[in-house]
């Protein structure tokens, strides 16, 4: 019987909160499975990460959300590890980051005023000290399908189905497959399609969190039905959207798709810092997206993610006037943005929808932003101002104006991108022209005026528009004021998280062969529920819940990993049998170290068998244990063990009950690097 690989999985991040940090051991290879932060990009695991980190080969990334990427930064910081993703997390990640800083660096100048919990511990100088620009050149782009191999493991990246770029990981070491498969989505959607778990080959291990047991079956198009009717129910409603940056995308297609199809003389606002970055992204991923956008490519002959219809707009005074409908990404959820919005259209009438109910929620405490405060006590929030450099130069007497009015952008309207200016419709005279004298030489004599025409002045009459003049965005300076607000406006909830549900994924598993599955996540009913569904209809071989210990998934044997004390190896004075490097020694395991005592004075063996513990371990577990002879026993009439020139065999049919004997037998074994 040859050794098998050794596996186990260990939650380095907290296993009950949404940032998502897992370490996965084959053999020598360790693989850290995401990085997350928390909103203000805290990474509270980081000193139990600092630990590992020289030991990590490489981190695999998700999806381009903080709770998956946002400890990159650290880590990039203290120590350059491998990080790899696919290219579209690579460009919107570096966007959210900047994003995300940006706005943690307006409300932390404005410490003097904003409460402590307001304020992150986080270094914005990150944002002038090109650290971004060389953890972004740094990092390991890959495409779905292209394998990568590090060391003798196999990496491959696939459609995961929950956001463009989001990756479904396949780690292969020999023969056999573990699959990485967190926050999966198996139905098409307007911007991608669902991730196809039927095409995955044999697993040895599927790794997922159970985000998705409490999802119902929703489909897109009546999905998109109410989000219309929300839409055209009231046209003096203001709607404002609030997503993450990749769920953003499939927002878009929706809201684009309404204004495409009615006559509707309202527009609709993409705003952030970074929102024409992240428009130039959504246009140059086509080859990411899904049979839908590819097939309006096809019959429409243009990039669906265009948008011709949303302003994708970084500053209020390049809001377009008659703009009630609003889509505001807050990956941070701490959008000065959207904080500004609420407080110019703080009445009932006017809706704020969470496309997540994870936004609807900070997840620190007593924070004061108002996406936080909305469904909890509606405490007062900070307004922010945003100023152009003509009204930092001449100040107007009130910056601040009651919800409603847009002081703080100038008097002047400003054209919508539908809006023309007046044209001057100008004629171009050119030869020969009506009621003209016939043209004369020098002789007096008439002559044929066409056939001695330049090129440039032989053209035919056309009218030409003056361009299009846009209206230019001006730079703003955003300051976070005393002034203060009750968030009064109402709220909803859309589910537009984009997960699989949890019935649809229990079918999936059922015709994938999965030998050994690992559940986590942060509701633990989720997980004990799905556990315990998988157990009831047998789909799986084995379920494992990811706790707060490592687990070990180990496929034969009960094998244990120990560190090493100092000098261990030259100590031991190794043998080498085969392709194996062993030696025999007597030791001690204290506190997982293992310590070298002294050499082994016996003739060398693989195992010391001594039959009578044996035979105490097996009737500890109730096993009946009957000797035959000197070398040999037999346990419930059905297992037997026999020693043979100094070798001991293990003799059954293959059963449960001969598993779990054969692992009392080498429950001492201890595989060491």
């Amino acid at each position: 019987m040859g050794i098998k690989s050794f596996y186990s999985l260990q939650a380095i991040s907290p296993i009950h909160t949404d940032v998502y940090c897992q370490l996965l051991e084959i053999d020598s290879y360790r693989i850290l499975i995401n990085c997350g932060s928390n909103e203000k990009l805290q990474v509270e695991y980081f000193e139990k990460l600092e630990e590992i980190l020289p030991k990590i080969d490489c981190i695999i990334i998700s999806h381009a959300e903080l709770k998956y990427f946002g400890g990159i930064l650290h880590v990039f910081k203290k120590q350059k590890t491998k990080i790899i993703m696919a290219l579209p997390i690579h460009a919107f990640s570096k966007i959210i980051f900047q994003e995300i800083l940006q706005n943690i660096k307006i409300r932390n100048e404005s410490s003097d005023i904003m409460t402590e919990n307001d304020i992150s511990v986080y270094n914005t100088s990150d944002l002038d000290k090109n650290i971004l620009e060389e953890l972004y050149d740094f990092i390991t782009i890959v495409k779905f399908s292209q394998p990568l191999e590090i060391g003798t493991l196999r990496l491959v990246a696939k459609n995961a189905g929950h956001s463009l770029g989001g990756s479904l990981w396949q780690i292969q070491k020999d023969s056999d497959i573990i699959t990485v498969a967190i926050d999966i989505n198996h139905k098409k959607e307007n911007h991608i399609d669902g991730c196809n778990l039927t095409n995955i080959k044999k697993s040895f291990l599927f790794i997922t969190n159970c985000d998705f047991v409490g999802e119902c079956p929703f489909p897109r198009k009546e999905k998109e039905k109410i989000f219309f009717n929300i839409l055209k129910k009231d046209k003096d409603r203001k709607i404002i959207f609030v997503c993450d940056f990749m769920r953003s995308l499939e927002i878009c297609c929706v809201i684009n798709e309404f204004f495409a199809t009615r006559k509707f003389d309202k527009e609709c606002a993409y705003l952030s810092f970074n929102s024409k970055s992240v428009h130039e992204k959504f246009k140059g991923f086509l080859e990411w997206t899904g049979d839908i956008a590819l097939q309006k490519f096809t019959n429409e002959k243009t990039n669906p993610f265009k948008f011709d219809k949303i302003h994708f707009v970084e500053s209020f005074n390049s809001i377009p006037k008659d703009t009630n409908f609003f889509v505001i990404p807050n990956d941070g959820n701490n959008s000065v943005f959207l904080d500004r919005l609420i407080y110019e259209n703080n009445e009932r009438k006017n809706l704020l929808i969470f496309l997540n109910e994870d936004l609807e929620f900070s997840q620190i405490q007593n924070n004061s932003t108002v996406a936080s405060v909305l469904k909890e006590e509606r405490r007062p929030v900070n307004v922010p101002i945003f100023m152009t450099v003509d009204q930092i130069e001449n100040p107007q007497p009130e910056l601040l104006s009651k919800p409603g009015h847009r002081s703080f952008i100038e008097e002047a309207p400003f054209l919508n991108r539908n809006e023309k200016f007046q044209k001057e419709k100008k004629k171009k005279l050119v030869f020969p022209m009506r009621n003209q004298s016939k043209p004369r030489d020098l002789y007096g004599e008439f002559f044929d005026r066409t056939i001695v025409q330049t090129e440039e002045e032989f053209q035919p009459v056309v009218e030409q528009d003056e361009p299009e003049i846009k209206p230019e965005e001006k730079k703003e300076i955003v300051k976070m004021t005393d002034q203060t607000f009750i968030p009064e406006i109402s709220t909803r909830f859309v589910n537009f998280k984009g997960l699989i549900d949890g019935n649809a994924m229990k079918d999936i598993l059922e015709s994938v062969d999965i030998e050994k599955m690992i559940l986590f996540g942060k509701d633990r009913v989720f997980v004990n529920f799905f556990r315990d569904r998988c157990l009831l209809t047998k789909c799986i071989k084995e379920t494992v819940v990811l706790d707060t210990q490592k687990v070990n998934l180990s496929s034969d044997t009960l094998i244990s990993r120990v560190d090493l004390e100092e000098n261990f190896l030259e100590d031991v004075g190794l043998q080498q049998f085969g392709n194996l490097h062993i030696s025999p020694f007597i030791g001690s395991i204290k506190e997982n170290l293992l310590i070298y005592d002294r050499p082994l004075t016996k003739d060398f063996c693989f195992g010391l068998l001594n039959f009578k513990k044996l035979q105490t371990a097996l009737l500890d577990k109730n096993f009946k244990v009957r000797k035959l002879n000197e070398n040999s026993i037999i346990i419930d009439e059905s297992v037997t063990i026999e020693k043979k020139d100094n070798k001991y065999y293990i003799s059954a049919d293959y059963s449960n009950k001969y598993v779990f004997i054969r692992n009392i037998i080498y429950q001492n074994i201890v595989f060491i690097e």
